[in-house]
């Protein structure tokens, strides 16, 4: 285990002594912004290697904690500073599009009158198109025990799910040798929200945001293709649906995107806003707005939450608080 392993759960230990009206009420951080990807209680194949996915009870044991303490406010009620009380805001958002963000997600939101943004892909849409993760989640499912066993053979190289958005091919050869058809199953297992149901969810009153065409790492793709990437996706928001802000969330992080590229959406009004996943952190660049990953081991909202702010106690302590890119 090393440092930073250590130090995380210190503070998730020392979080659990530490009154939540306190951290939140009291604090001079006023603002939230947790984000998901899915939520089930079947764990779907793409995603099943790739990270642990809350449960339905645990998603909404998740927003009766959040409500307790925060209020749930659209981002445009965010940047408005429409408050109606003194609890912090708060402003929930998925991103990746997925079908479960239509079936599960928004009908609970719905049910309690909570806001949030969904942010989505545009060349997943209508499923036609995967995202290269969820296809390794898928190939590492079909090799199952037999891993070692076919890396010894050659038949897949031994860092195969490290395999990058670059390499694309690779995956698409990989899924051939293994008798895998990615179509067929975005066909029968529908992973991604069809553009009906996107619409559905704006008439329901919610934002929806871009994530990129098709979710490569920025820090891995030229700036020219990052902006090409954001303008695009952007462009499909703006075409096809009825939004009053252009939202874009980084697929990944924004870890080692360039303040060039910040400089040149925003100059050009490409984007309104941007959201990063650093966690409780400020950004030199006010317009990039940090979001917490709900999605850490299993843990509570509660435990994440807490863990998060004392972190950024820490940090601001030692001038840390800020986001180095």
């Amino acid at each position: 285990m090393n440092f930073k392993s250590i130090s995380k759960n210190t503070i998730c230990l020392f979080s659990e002594f530490i009154n939540p009206k306190y951290i939140f009420e009291k604090s001079e951080i006023k603002s939230f912004f947790p984000f998901w990807h899915t939520v089930s209680d079947i764990e779907p194949i793409h995603i099943k290697h790739l990270y642990k996915i809350k449960s339905i009870k645990n998603f909404k044991d998740d927003i009766d904690f959040l409500t307790k303490y925060f209020q749930p406010v659209s981002f445009e009620d965010f940047i408005k500073n429409n408050n109606s009380n003194n609890k912090p805001k708060i402003v929930l958002s998925f991103d990746d599009g997925l079908s479960e963000c239509y079936n599960i997600i928004a009908p609970i939101l719905v049910e309690k009158g909570i806001p949030a943004i969904f942010f989505i892909n545009s060349d997943f849409v209508d499923n036609k198109k995967m995202f290269y993760k969820h296809k390794l989640s898928i190939i590492k499912e079909k090799i199952g025990k037999r891993e070692n066993e076919f890396i010894s053979k050659k038949i897949i190289p031994e860092n195969y799910f490290n395999l990058k958005h670059s390499e694309d091919d690779l995956i698409n050869k990989l899924a051939e040798i293994l008798d895998i058809d990615f179509y067929e199953y975005m066909q029968t297992q529908k992973p991604y929200m069809n553009m009906e149901q996107i619409h559905i969810l704006e008439k329901q009153g919610f934002e929806i945001g871009a994530h990129s065409l098709n979710h490569p790492l920025y820090s891995e793709i030229s700036i020219l293709q990052q902006i090409l990437q954001t303008e695009r996706s952007l462009f499909f928001i703006k075409l096809y649906l009825n939004q009053k802000l252009k939202l874009f969330a980084f697929p990944f992080t924004d870890f080692g995107v360039s303040d060039l590229f910040f400089e040149t959406v925003y100059s050009t009004n490409t984007a309104d806003y941007t959201f990063g996943t650093a966690g409780i952190k400020k950004d030199y660049f006010e317009k990039n707005i940090q979001r917490i990953a709900m999605e850490n081991e299993g843990k509570s909202a509660k435990k994440i939450i807490k863990s998060e702010f004392i972190s950024y106690k820490i940090k601001s302590f030692f001038n840390l608080e800020k986001v180095k890119r």
